[in-house]
């Protein structure tokens, strides 16, 4: 087992942590194999992690947050690269307490539910690979202000260490307890000593922890519990609470890999990819007039050309975390930084004090330059739709969620894809809508004459749109180019690809399209897309998949078809003015902010005129999945 440097990776996440001085008083840290625990004053402005690898730290509790739920900027910001942030915020809205999660993503580390409920002090059980049970308990200090009693606190917390003590599993308790255990004289410390031991548990820290020279951040576990092998009780720096680290004994996790198969287009030749689809296209069948024929040729003719010229290959990869922002002067200034510090913690010395405190800042402000520098060049060559994209990810409103659940990842895809089917199936089985019922609907709508104040139509005039108009290259080539270079990874051809080689492609490209128009056939090879689930609100319950929304990411191909049969349902309605007045959804120079002027509009002039307004607002449940009966198309 390597030596480890406990206080230079102590310190590492509370000043790379990005985040909010002012929001976190006191943390405390856990390291695997030798754990890593940490408890210390208030994280310092804004530093992020930038290779949680190199530094190796595990787990970090936060006591003392001080973060409402609502607050995802901060915790966004104190989540270095590579790493998952849990929140639990105080029950009392007195903007106090608050207890936070930080851990390695390839850690197994779940926060385990307890029914075991009190006011005079917050906890937070997470359970390591169940295996180990880590309870941080936060005590406040009892004052006028909070009502708090140690003596009810004592009784709870008796209560809450018998639950804990019957826990098969080992159980480490960290955190601020307000106890003065340096005292034993004192009734209190005697009341806590005798719950401990009467538990089974005892307590293992005697050093002072706290700037008035009492001991306060405790260290417990079970009396013949080998779960910590070694710990101490590091010098002050950030707050008033002194830094405790510990070392458990437990396997490590192994570095996240990765088994990628890819073709490697950064080492295609675009020139020879060019030439030999070029001699290729014979292969291509364009006397043929079925579109699944012709799209399984299309398929079949680009894979193999990319399979001469760009093999799929396959190569195993550690996941690593960076940061853009991060260049060598601060990996630099960061090395000389921990040098005095270890140089300072020897001696103890006020220069070397000052030293190092000077070379903090530095680093502090070489990685603050190198961020605004980074941010500004990022936003200045950035449209409008990459510069949301930032700012979503700065606020932390770009992250994935998804359920914790004891299941592979297969697993997981398997129970979201039987919820959206059935979901939709149970609606459409709701709706009651015969065969017969639309056809009466499909005979009525055909005898009402259509009036069009807006042209000089006839009114009786069939508007009826029995069959799709072809397509010219020039028309799918304007399609195409209008679409962004995104690519599913179900296509054959990147986005960017079709479009370098669109001069050899866009025969094949009307070719297909028109097929699929004119036959009424959608191809069956493009009837498959990547549905990704996301959380409808982030403050939703994220282990219900009925709190997921369904999002596809179809092919190219399938999207120039759709759009080449949108513009000309598109162009019929506004034709024959068949479209609804009233609809503000996909609809051009149309938004929700019209619909919420319209409908703010009407009140008011109803209002005006002495009526009384109802307003019946109605939700479809996964309206497009149910709008696909085929009865409307009759």
């Amino acid at each position: 087992m390597t030596e480890y440097n406990n206080w230079d990776n102590a310190q590492i996440l509370s000043k790379e942590c990005n985040a909010n001085a002012r929001y976190i008083k006191k943390s405390i840290w856990i390291r695997i194999q030798r754990y890593e625990q940490r408890r210390g004053g208030p994280l310092p402005k804004s530093r992020v992690l930038p290779s949680p690898d190199y530094y190796d730290v595990d787990i970090m509790f936060l006591v003392e947050t001080k973060l409402s739920p609502d607050e995802t900027v901060i915790l966004g910001q104190c989540t270095p690269p590579g790493y998952k942030f849990i929140s639990l915020s105080r029950p009392k809205k007195d903007g106090g307490g608050g207890i936070g999660t930080v851990y390695k993503e390839n850690i197994e580390l779940s926060i385990t539910p307890s029914s075991f409920t009190t006011v005079n002090f917050e906890y937070c059980i997470a359970t390591l690979k169940n295996s180990v049970q880590f309870v941080v308990v936060y005590h406040p200090p009892p004052s006028k202000v909070n009502g708090l009693k140690r003596s009810e606190f004592l009784e709870d917390f008796e209560v809450f260490l018998e639950e804990l003590s019957v826990i098969p599993t080992e159980v480490v308790l960290v955190g601020d307890y307000n106890i003065h255990v340096d005292e034993p004289l004192k009734p209190e410390t005697r009341k806590f000593n005798d719950i401990l031991s009467s538990n089974g548990f005892r307590q293992l820290i005697t050093e002072v922890t706290h700037k008035k020279g009492h001991t306060l951040d405790l260290l417990i576990t079970n009396e013949n519990d080998n779960t910590i092998q070694r710990h101490a009780v590091l010098p002050p720096f950030y707050s008033d609470h002194r830094i405790i680290t510990c070392s458990i004994n437990h396997a490590k996790p192994p570095p996240v890999k990765s088994v990628i198969r890819s073709r490697q287009f950064g080492k295609m030749k675009p020139e020879q990819f060019t030439e030999l689809l070029q001699k290729r296209m014979s292969e291509f069948p364009l006397d043929c007039e079925d579109p699944n024929v012709l799209t399984d040729a299309y398929v079949s003719l680009t894979k193999s050309v990319l399979d001469e010229v760009c093999p799929i290959t396959t190569r195993e990869r550690t996941i690593r975390h960076r940061l853009p922002w991060y260049n060598e002067d601060i990996h630099l200034a960061r090395r000389i930084r921990r040098r005095l510090e270890r140089k300072w913690r020897k001696s103890q010395s006020e220069e070397d004090n000052e030293e190092f405190v000077a070379q903090k800042n530095q680093v502090i402000k070489l990685i603050t330059d190198s961020k605004i520098e980074y941010f500004s060049k990022k936003f200045s060559e950035s449209n409008v739709k990459d510069m949301y994209a930032t700012i979503n990810g700065l606020l932390n409103k770009s992250q994935k969620i998804l359920p914790v659940l004891d299941c592979p990842d297969q697993a997981l895809a398997n129970k979201f894809l039987s919820f959206f089917i059935e979901k939709v199936e149970k609606i459409r089985a709701n709706v009651n809508v015969s065969p017969s019922s639309a056809d009466d609907c499909v005979a009525d709508a055909d005898s009402v004459e259509i009036s069009n104040p807006r042209s000089n139509l006839d009114a009786n005039i069939n508007c009826c749109l029995n069959t799709f108009t072809p397509l010219s290259e020039t028309d799918i080539e304007k399609i195409i180019k209008r679409f962004p270079s995104k690519t599913c990874n179900l296509d054959t051809l990147p986005t960017w690809l079709v479009k370098d080689n669109l001069p050899i492609l866009l025969t094949i490209f009307t070719k297909i399209v028109n097929s699929s128009l004119m036959s009424g056939i959608f191809p069956n090879a493009l009837k498959e897309s990547i549905i990704t689930p996301v959380i409808k609100k982030s403050n939703l319950d994220n282990n219900m998949l009925k709190n997921y929304r369904p999002v596809a990411n179809m092919k190219f191909m399938c999207k120039v078809i759709e759009k080449a049969a949108s513009c000309q349902v598109v162009t019929h309605v506004d034709n024959y003015n068949l479209g609804e007045v009233n609809q503000s959804s996909y609809k051009k120079s149309h938004s929700t902010e019209t619909a919420l002027l319209k409908v703010k509009n009407d009140i008011l002039q109803y209002v005006d005129h002495g009526k009384v307004v109802f307003l019946v607002l109605l939700d479809m449940s996964a309206a497009f999945d149910t709008g696909g009966s085929p009865y409307p198309v009759e």
